[in-house]
């Protein structure tokens, strides 16, 4: 019975996640859609550029198909690279790290699990202003995930590199971000806070597969405007 409610769950949280993939590109083409109209509406304002970094924390769920799932923590740093193409819509890619740390157990035994990965994302970006000091910002897309380093720590062995490999995940964040004070005289400088979800992609074993679903941070960014 245990492993038919398992496997019905794991069955209904694949769906959910198809599903999830489906709603944040069918946003992205409505922005799509949405920044070209504004593209050809706008005036001849230029491009604008904004350099940002961003350090997170967060928490998730490692979803195993063969094995107990677990909780981990994650820890997120990523430099973002923002190109306004419109009034409202823009585009942003970079280069980000993670670091998820959690305990479980196993047919192998109780273990601490830790894993290293480089991200980069493609992103649909949008900065609206909400009043003279602060803007509202949110983002969604997808990016590709490299692990760098996979260890699972047990009482008398370690293991390494027992996933590896690259997969395509989906992301969405929203945000408040307020301009810094002239007299700090730091240019077109903006501090924020920003919350997001995120479904990573399948990473295969010899007798498992494992994906990190429901994927939950807070971030905190600072942000720079070249004009």
């Amino acid at each position: 019975k245990n492993v038919l409610q398992q496997h019905v769950y794991k069955k209904n949280h694949n769906k959910m996640k198809k599903n999830i993939m489906k709603k944040i590109m069918c946003l992205l083409v409505f922005a799509c859609s949405l920044s070209f109209n504004s593209i050809q509406a706008q005036e001849k304002e230029g491009f604008r550029f904004d350099a940002m970094i961003m350090y997170g924390l967060g928490f998730g769920v490692a979803d195993n198909s063969n094995e107990t799932d677990y909780n981990f923590r994650t820890q997120e740093f990523n430099a973002v690279f923002n190109f306004d193409f419109g009034k409202l819509f823009g585009f942003g890619t970079g280069l980000g790290f993670s670091r998820l740390s959690g305990n479980g157990f196993n047919s192998s035994g109780d273990f601490f699990h830790s894993r290293t990965s480089l991200r980069i994302p493609v992103l649909l970006t949008m900065i609206h202003p909400v009043t003279e000091h602060f803007e509202f910002y949110a983002n969604g897309g997808f990016f590709w995930e490299h692990i760098s380093n996979d260890e699972f720590q047990y009482l008398n062995t370690t293991i390494e590199d027992l996933y590896e490999g690259s997969s395509i995940g989906a992301q969405f964040q929203i945000g408040l971000f307020i301009n810094l004070p002239d007299h700090l005289d730091w240019g077109e400088s903006r501090l924020g806070i920003i919350v997001g979800a995120q479904v990573s992609g399948e990473y295969d074993s010899l007798l498992n597969t494992q994906d990190l679903g429901d994927i939950y941070t807070t971030s905190v960014v600072y942000s720079y405007r070249f004009n």
